[in-house]
C-alpha cells in the first residue's frame, strides 16, 4: 500500500484495508515513504525520486518473496501518483504492467 501525502501506515483506511485483506488471506505490506510516519528522513527533504526509489525497494522486495505470485497495488492520493509513475516506467523497461488509477495490479 502506498499512503498519500502526509499519509502513514497507520492511517484508519490503510488498517482497515489491511484487516480487509487478512480476512480474505491475503496478505499485505504497509510501509511509511521517507520522512513519513515512522520511517527514517525528513519530510522537508521529501520528494517524488525518493518515494519512486522506496516503491522500487518494497516491490523489489516483496517479488523476492517465495509465497508471492501476484501482486497488488493500492495507492491513496499521492501514493495513487507514484504507483503510476513507478509501473510506466516498468512498463518502459518491459518489466511490467501498468494502470493509469490510483489501484493497479502488477504481475511479476
Amino acid at each position: 500500500m502506498f499512503h498519500g501525502f502526509t499519509g502513514n501506515i497507520n492511517e484508519k483506511i490503510n488498517i482497515t484495508i489491511a484487516e480487509t485483506l487478512a480476512k480474505e488471506g491475503i496478505a499485505s505490506v504497509r510501509f511509511d515513504f521517507n520522512g513519513h510516519g515512522k520511517s527514517d528522513g525528513d519530510f522537508e527533504k521529501m520528494s517524488l525520486d525518493n518515494e519512486l526509489e522506496d516503491a522500487r525497494r518494497i516491490v523489489q522486495y516483496v517479488e523476492q518473496l517465495p509465497f508471492v505470485s501476484k501482486i497488488g497495488i493500492y495507492g491513496h492520493s499521492q501514493g495513487g501518483l507514484i504507483f503510476t509513475a513507478q509501473f510506466r516506467t516498468r512498463q518502459e523497461q518491459n518489466q511490467g504492467s501498468s494502470n493509469a488509477s490510483s489501484r493497479g495490479y502488477h504481475s511479476r
